[in-house]
């Protein structure tokens, strides 16, 4: 009973979370607005949370576990069919493009989404940084994309741009 009852508060937490990045920035979020607005206590919070950051690092660490379990570049069409991250991420798709949109210490999804690609993609440009770098950046901003306008999953031109890297001497 309690662990319904746990994943229930922590429901709430992240619903309120999300609610509340609508209209604030990561930045001007406090616990006891946090609370206030989830109708919990302090205390119930610091239960589960150590702090703001601890709730960032830990949701931006469950997509990206998430997203690393579906990143597979075994080969270069595989390099560019983003997918299955894609359709991974669609189902929280309004919550994971505000986690774009929060560049903090404690917690980056586009940043680990770009080291998460540039590991992928290094073997296939013979660890060329560069290549390397300009795959893992246009992949990000692709998959986000795609989020922000479901209706254009325009992939072909990443694809043919993954081609062009790949085929460098």
């Amino acid at each position: 009973m309690s662990d319904l009852r746990t994943r229930r508060t922590l429901f709430a937490i992240d619903r309120t979370f999300f609610k509340l990045l609508k209209t604030h920035a990561f930045t001007e979020l406090n616990v006891s607005l946090i609370c206030a607005e989830t109708h919990i206590t302090r205390s119930t919070f610091y239960q589960y949370y150590l702090d703001l950051d601890d709730w960032l690092e830990r949701i931006v660490g469950r997509y990206t576990i998430e997203a690393q379990g579906m990143i597979s570049c075994v080969d270069v069409a595989d390099a560019a069919d983003l997918s299955a991250v894609v359709t991974l991420l669609a189902k929280d798709a309004d919550a994971v493009l505000m986690l774009f949109n929060i560049h903090h210490p404690a917690g980056d999804l586009q940043a680990e989404l770009v080291k998460l690609f540039a590991n992928e993609f290094a073997p296939l440009v013979q660890d060329d940084e560069y290549l390397t770098q300009l795959y893992a950046q246009a992949a990000a901003t692709s998959v986000q994309w795609q989020l922000a306008h479901p209706k254009d999953q325009r992939t072909q031109p990443l694809a043919a741009v993954v081609q062009a890297l790949c085929d460098q001497p």
